[in-house]
């Protein structure tokens, strides 16, 4: 397990005096590296060792509270690998301020490309075999199935050129970003009124720069709250590149 602390910076607080959620979500990212690495199987060891990178396929995320904060505060990223199996990775973590509260919780699901042919490659059994013998997890998985939503005019649009800025060491859209473009994409009278409990991405297919998308948003019906689906789709081949589901109270 890593414990990485991150000061604050002023150019990273929103207006309300919280740090958005993609930017602890590159808190995030950060220490998830960090802690792969420490178990020699950061994408810089596999990339030397086996021409390997991590791509992140899924992540679940759970807000408790605002990240309120002020520059130069600290924030921790608690983090570790939970479970590896034949194809797939599992990693936990929750982030804490400065007086122990926890922020933000949730876990991540990654595979193993080959960073030549962009295919997926099996997990080392060297990893497979660190599995702890009881994992622990800080989230429930959550699978939402998204409903049929064919004929029905989205409640929102959003849309997206990438930028060359946007694009990471992988040479495609960082996930962060995705996450920020849901929340951009929700409803402004949603998004100022309710706080978001939930959000889980799918990632389906590279975002590359240049790139034109749109982000679709549908409202499901549901008992608890609002609940939206944002659909990726690129723009010159229709393809879908990420589904999105969030959750507001």
């Amino acid at each position: 397990m890593t414990h990485e602390e991150f000061r604050v910076r002023y150019y990273e607080l929103g207006p309300d005096g919280a740090i958005p959620l993609h930017k602890l979500c590159d808190y995030f990212q950060d220490a998830a590296g960090i802690d792969a690495h420490t178990l020699a199987f950061g994408s810089e060891d596999l990339g030397d060792a086996a021409g390997l990178t991590w791509v992140l396929t899924r992540m679940q995320l759970t807000p408790l509270c605002p990240a309120k904060a002020a520059g130069g505060d600290t924030l921790t990223v608690h983090t570790w690998h939970s479970r590896s199996e034949r194809l797939m990775s599992r990693r936990e973590f929750y982030i804490t301020n400065g007086k122990g509260e926890t922020v933000l919780k949730g876990a991540t699901w990654w595979l193993l490309i080959d960073i030549a042919t962009r295919r997926i490659a099996r997990t080392p059994q060297m990893l497979i075999d660190m599995n702890p013998p009881t994992p622990e997890f800080v989230v429930e998985e959550n699978n939402p199935k998204m409903p049929d939503f064919s004929g029905v005019q989205p409640a929102a649009t959003l849309p997206i050129i990438v930028r060359n800025e946007d694009i990471d060491s992988n040479a495609h859209v960082n996930n962060t970003h995705f996450t920020a473009w849901a929340l951009e994409s929700t409803p402004p009278e949603i998004a100022s009124s309710r706080a978001l409990k939930e959000l889980v991405i799918t990632f389906k297919n590279e975002c590359f720069a240049k790139d034109k998308l749109t982000m679709s948003v549908h409202e499901e019906q549901s008992g608890h709250g609002k609940a939206f689906w944002h659909v990726l789709t690129r723009e010159n081949d229709g393809k879908e590149t990420a589904r999105i589901y969030t959750r507001w109270e």
